[in-house]
């Protein structure tokens, strides 16, 4: 199998000839280890050059690139902030830390109230050079690794353009403002979601976050009522027309799982660990309705963890999560720069090794009570 069709096979719930891998790549130095050059942005080039030398099956473009497209036009600096402060095509400004590559640091938003909302002008969704990280993908990829797509989710869009503090404010005091504000959302990135229909991507991802380490963003009334609609429509447009999808959504998200399985989408990413997700719960909830996307922890086991730490926690994500197909191999939320490379390179290992169907449990069993004895 290529790793696209290995890839697509797992997403829409089958069972490949092994587990797929796949992560979100949000470190320069790892891209810096294969490319021998630091990026500035995250650009199709670098990710597809990472994508191929490590053995990945997928690789993940946003629309327009990462976070949105940026005409570098010299008319549109804004000459009163400082110098490592910008203001992007969706009036957010972004400080740049160095140390959250590649989203910047947003501290001023362009909607903070009516008033603002009346006044605001949404970016151009149609422009034709916003395709162009993901045909440059499309062209390198030849077709033998999947090009994911992504599209932003509306309460990512509004966090992004209104503070967080101050939409989950409104979502007690003015809901109908939060629904102003999704749905402006939605009449952008509806439009994305249709270009990459048109170019043929292979796979569209919505990546938003539902949930904080210590459960979900709102609660289940709320979510129903003001978000579940613009996720469902933002996905409708690919699942009508039979494009593999799934949901990106850090945090504690058990609380929407049966609301977010009736989406309709095919797979979940990435099962933050650390946030209480786990791969077996989560399996024995949904079943074989959604490929199960991620779940080894990057927050400690990745960063410090002992070899057999991260041999153990892969093992058992496989045998909770890929016994019947549906499931990718992935962390639980992206590699970042202070993930050892060695850490991530044990994770992919195993699931090389020990991937492949039919799988045999009795060795990943065997295995993981010598890595429990080590441990201990």
């Amino acid at each position: 199998m290529t790793g696209k069709e290995r890839f697509i096979t797992a997403l829409k719930g089958g069972i490949p000839d092994r587990v797929p891998i796949f992560d979100f790549i949000s470190s320069p130095n790892f891209i810096y280890r294969f490319t021998g050059s630091k990026p500035e942005e995250y650009q199709a080039r670098d990710i597809m050059d990472v994508t191929f030398k490590y053995g990945f099956d997928a690789a993940f473009i946003g629309y327009g690139g990462f976070g949105g497209y940026d005409s570098k036009d010299e008319n549109t600096i804004d000459k009163d902030l400082d110098e490592d402060c910008y203001r992007d095509e969706w009036g957010t400004v972004y400080k740049k830390t160095g140390t959250s590559w590649p989203i910047d640091s947003p501290f001023d938003f362009p909607i903070k109230d009516w008033n603002d909302l009346k006044k605001y002008t949404l970016p151009d969704p149609e422009l034709p050079e916003r395709m162009n990280e993901i045909k440059l993908a499309q062209e390198m990829s030849k077709d033998e690794v999947a090009i994911i797509g992504g599209v932003q989710g509306p309460l990512t869009t509004a966090i992004l353009i209104c503070g967080l503090t101050n939409i989950f404010t409104k979502v007690i005091d003015d809901p109908l403002f939060v629904k102003e504000i999704f749905k402006l959302s939605n009449e952008f990135f509806k439009i994305a979601v249709k270009k990459m229909i048109e170019a043929e991507v292979d796979i569209i991802c919505v990546p938003e976050d539902l949930g904080f380490v210590s459960g979900a963003f709102m609660s289940l009334k709320d979510f129903r009522k003001l978000l579940l609609p613009y996720i469902e429509e933002l996905f409708d447009e690919a699942i009508i027309n039979n494009v593999p999808t799934f949901l990106h959504s850090c945090g504690n998200i058990n609380l929407y799982l049966d609301d977010l399985v009736s989406v309709g989408f095919d797979g979940l990413h990435p099962l933050q660990r650390t946030a209480g997700m786990s791969m077996k719960d989560v399996r024995e909830k949904v079943g074989q309705k959604l490929c199960l996307i991620g779940n080894v922890d990057s927050s400690y086991t990745l960063v410090t963890g002992s070899d057999e730490t991260i041999i153990y926690e892969t093992l058992e994500t496989i045998r909770d999560g890929a016994v019947n197909g549906a499931m990718i191999l992935a962390s639980d939320s992206d590699i970042r720069d202070e993930m050892p490379f060695e850490k991530v390179d044990i994770m992919f290992k195993v699931g090389l090794e020990y991937g492949k169907y039919p799988l045999d449990i009795e060795a990943i069993n065997k295995k993981s009570e010598e890595c429990k004895i080590k441990r201990n």
